[in-house]
């Protein structure tokens, strides 16, 4: 008797978005959304104007600095995983690397980062983790990243303590 043999394939691709139409703007809400609800809850506001804010951000600012671009790995045609990318200094700063809730420990930020840095190809790339967040600072070391600072100059100019600078080159 021959054993029945089941394949199961599965697509995985990175789309790179270098305009907000390119954008499946609700999917990116889904993948942000214990973010949407943190800044929620600690300014008082409602979810629909913590989205919209968000929604407005990347159309109006993110997206009109020359160079940025948005990440999103694609697992079956469901987004799963994305991060921003900037010009910050010499290269690009990386930020906002989150996975939907009910996709998270699968290595999908991994992956995207992976991926990510292969388009990159050998531009520097830059990313602020909190000093807490221990799996954010496990994942970006396992890409290569190195700790280069224990602050953090962000886009704005603000210095903060809270975060480490880390580098890929």
């Amino acid at each position: 008797m021959q054993a029945d043999l089941r394949i199961e394939t599965v697509s995985v691709m990175i789309k790179i978005c270098y305009t907000f139409q390119e954008l499946n703007t609700p999917a990116l809400l889904e993948i942000y959304s214990e973010s949407i609800e943190r800044r929620r809850l600690s300014e008082g506001i409602s979810r629909f104007q913590a989205e919209d804010e968000f929604v407005d951000y990347l159309k109006d600012d993110f997206f009109m600095a020359k160079g940025s671009f948005y990440a999103v790995l694609i697992m079956d045609q469901v987004p799963v995983c994305a991060l921003r990318a900037e010009p910050w200094c010499d290269g690009l700063l990386l930020s906002g690397l989150e996975t939907r809730p009910d996709s998270r420990g699968n290595g999908f930020a991994t992956q995207l980062l992976q991926m990510t840095l292969a388009h990159i190809k050998e531009t520097p790339a830059y990313v602020h983790v909190h000093k807490k967040n221990a799996k954010s600072l496990a994942v970006h070391k396992k890409c290569g990243f190195e700790i280069t600072k224990d602050f953090a100059r962000l886009l704005d100019g603000a210095v903060s303590g809270q975060y480490y600078t880390l580098v890929k080159m």
